[in-house]
Parts: C-alpha cells; structure tokens; sequence
C-alpha cells in the first residue's frame, strides 16, 4: 500500500487479499474512510460525464445516487437467481457495437447477496461477465461488502460454515487482464475498516483522487485489525 497510511494495516491487507483472492495482475490497494468512499473515488477516477455504466437491474441505490450527477449513462442489466444474464447482456453490448453507441466503461455490480435482490452470482455467471468485460473492453467495479457474511443456512452449527476458504471465487480472482477494481469492508461484522484493490495500472488515478478528497483513515480503527492494544492520541503543541 502506498498511500502514506497505516502501514501495518496496508502490509495486513496486501497479505489478506493475496490469501483470499490470489489476484493473477500486480494489485495495490487504499484505505477508504467508508465503503461508500471507497465507491465514489472508484468511480471518479474511472469515469468521465458521459460514461456508459452498467448495472445490475435493481442495484444498490445510493451508488445510482452517485452516478447521476456524474453525468453517467446507467443501463440495467437483466438478471436471475443466479446472476446477470449473459445472452441478455451480449444482446445489448452487441446492439450498442452494431449502432456505433458509445461502449460501455465500467460494470458496477455487488456479486455477493446483491442488495437489494440479494442474489449472489454463481461460479458460471462471475467467469461469463468477465469473458465479456474481456471480450467488450469494459472494466468491473466489485462492491463486495457482504462477501464475508456467507453462510450454509441448512446447518447452523458454527462448524458447517465455509469459513474463509469456503467462500467462492471473486471478480478480482478472474482478473488476469487487470480489468476489476474491488471493494470490501469489515463494518458489517468486525470494525468500521474499508480498503479498495486495484491493478496497478490504475492505482495512480485511484489515489490521485483520495489524495484530493479524502481524509486518512482513522488509526484507531486499524489497530483493531493489527491487534495493538494502543489508542491514537494527538500530541500537544
């Protein structure tokens, strides 16, 4: 992480998602003050007014919020039970191509218990939308703030669920052409800790922007995480 933040916090994190995701491109990674932080500086670093986003058909509302006075052009994409439809959404990038429509840039998407549907895409569905991120040259936005609350819902017993080994591939983990820029956050379940993964390639305009918006992240949060029994205190002048 190289950012100036925490760096026990950044070493933590490098090292976590590089168990859970093994990211196939060279990544780097920030600290957001919240996961909607997080999304909003994703997408003012990736997007110019005008952009085609695409989301899921029913997405989470206050990143629409976001979008509009980005001047975003926001097409919802039909889905499932099991996720966004393929042929659903080659149809419609197909069509774009064919009428000489401007291509897409970024699909937004929450793979993990979507809100609001809740729907979590299949294995099938996460390799087939990013065959097409491939294929159409659009980049993925991965909201996963609910990707660690995972459960086998038939047997409660604390012994029968996934654990962290158990719970599924992610968009990032697909990643080979550095095409996916992921968020994730620990504020459902731990401490009010966020942190966005991105190529490197992007990783400039990514920090470019919290440098300018954003203040750092609390340390007092992140010793949760590094397991310090100290507080933070400002020092007198």
């Amino acid at each position: 992480m190289r950012d100036g933040g925490y760096a026990p916090l950044g070493a933590w994190v490098a090292a976590h998602v590089q168990r859970l995701h093994a990211p196939p491109v060279a990544v780097d990674h920030l600290v957001t003050c919240g996961n909607t932080n997080g999304l909003d500086l994703a997408l003012r670093s990736l997007l110019n007014p005008g952009d085609v986003v695409l989301t899921e058909e029913y997405t989470y509302a206050a990143t629409l919020q976001a979008l509009r006075p980005m001047g975003a052009a926001l097409l919802g994409v039909p889905s499932d039970e099991h996720g966004p439809l393929p042929a659903a959404l080659r149809g419609m990038l197909e069509q774009r191509r064919a009428a000489g429509l401007p291509a897409v840039r970024v699909f937004y998407c929450v793979p993990v218990s979507g809100n609001p549907t809740g729907v979590s895409w299949s294995e099938e569905r996460k390799a087939a939308m990013y065959s097409l991120a491939c294929e159409f040259d659009f980049l993925l936005l991965e909201d996963d703030a609910y990707f660690y609350l995972q459960f086998n819902l038939n047997q409660l017993d604390p012994s029968s669920q996934p654990g962290l080994s158990g719970l599924g591939r992610s968009l990032l983990s697909y990643d080979t052409q550095g095409r996916v820029v992921r968020v994730d956050t620990f504020s459902k379940f731990l401490a009010p800790v966020r942190y966005a993964t991105c190529p490197c390639v992007l990783w400039r305009r990514y920090a470019r922007w919290r440098s300018d918006f954003a203040p750092t992240t609390n340390k007092n949060r992140a010793f949760v995480l590094d397991g310090s029994p100290r507080r933070q205190t400002s020092s007198s002048a």
